[in-house]
């Protein structure tokens, strides 16, 4: 689900704006098999103002200038060529929710969604798009999944692409992107965490389609900070960062960083019971991807703690460079699997 601004070509950018790092790839296609052909990050803070609210102009002007800078950044040392873009949206500047619509005629769906949006989304239908899909059940009932964004996001987004000379074809929430990357062949229930510098994203996707999101504040700063205390290190941060990446969770750090670690399986588990009691199913794999997944140990962790078979995103069904096949799952894959399910939209029939 994304808003189409703009026709497909055969070569195009993936970005994925997050609140400390852009992540930017560019892709091929031949057919319908997709090709990663480059990929590029940068860190910086100066990004950190782009999801305020447009109240604060002047913070908001200076957060998209050192965004579209960043990103040309990204492109030209990369030396990426294409103009085509597909943009991710932050889980955390959307609306998303499901819900069931009565048998009725096909006419009718469109008007009775709207009806709806209007209970769900606390803005009016004017101050967002509005994108949906539609199951429909054996009973003729229908299922509906609703995503809305903001205007106002919408039009911060086209004035970043504008000033990087890029044409933006879609915007979508990046929940869609990673529910791209997945390969659920074998998988009913997929808990995909996205675990970035300043919050986890947590999806549910059940058999390729997105049925919950929750968003917690569990981050790799916030292990950072408590690793800091915890190791009398308040006041180098610098140094507890470089601990946290080489040693993770390894002896007296287990201690510290565990029960954040609890707190965010607790919060997971409480997400989705609903649903999943509802659903009479049951998680059948955690799929960790962002930065902050990387820490040394967590995967291991979580999978013990859950009994859950865990693992990192890896998109190993696009085809990529032979040299890139050792840093599939430590690196490209979890950190830019959102870049590359936003790029990946193009390859939709």
């Amino acid at each position: 689900m994304g808003f189409s601004l703009f026709s497909k070509k055969d070569k195009f950018l993936g970005i994925d704006v997050g609140t400390f790092s852009i992540k930017v790839v560019e892709m091929s296609k031949k057919g319908k098999q997709a090709t990663l052909e480059n990929y590029g990050e940068v860190a910086t803070k100066d990004i950190s103002n782009m999801f305020l609210k447009e109240d604060e102009e002047e913070k908001l002007k200076m957060a998209e200038k050192a965004t579209a800078d960043s990103i040309k950044y990204v492109i030209k040392e990369a030396g990426m060529k294409a103009r085509e873009s597909f943009f991710s949206v932050p889980n955390f500047t959307t609306f998303f929710t499901t819900f069931s619509l009565p048998p009725m005629e096909e006419e009718e769906v469109e008007s009775s969604i709207k009806y709806q949006a209007k209970k769900h989304i606390p803005l009016s239908p004017s101050e967002v798009f509005l994108d949906w899909s539609v199951e429909k059940e054996k009973n003729n009932e229908r299922k509906v999944s609703l995503v809305a964004v903001p205007n106002d996001v919408v039009q911060r987004y086209q004035r970043i692409a504008k000033q990087c000379g890029l044409d933006i074809n879609v915007l979508e929430m990046e929940s869609f992107s990673l529910k791209r990357c997945l390969n659920q062949s074998k998988k009913k229930i997929s808990v995909v965490m996205d675990i970035g510098f300043s919050g986890t994203g947590i999806s549910a996707i059940e058999n390729g389609k997105l049925k919950v999101t929750h968003r917690t504040t569990f981050s790799g700063s916030m292990v950072t900070e408590e690793l800091a205390r915890g190791l009398n290190l308040i006041y180098n941060e610098k140094k507890a960062n470089k601990i946290k990446e080489s040693e993770g969770m390894k002896g007296k750090n287990r201690e510290i960083i565990a029960p954040l670690v609890d707190e965010l399986i607790k919060e997971m588990s409480i997400s989705f019971t609903s649903y999943i009691e509802k659903d009479t199913s049951e998680i059948e794999e955690i799929v960790l991807c962002g930065g902050g997944s990387l820490l040394p140990g967590l995967r291991e962790y979580i999978a013990e703690k859950t009994g859950i078979e865990t693992r990192y995103m890896s998109p190993d069904f696009i085809k990529y460079p032979s040299y890139v096949k050792e840093f599939m799952e430590s690196e490209v894959g979890p950190i830019f699997s959102v870049a590359i399910g936003a790029a990946l939209y193009s390859t939709k029939k």
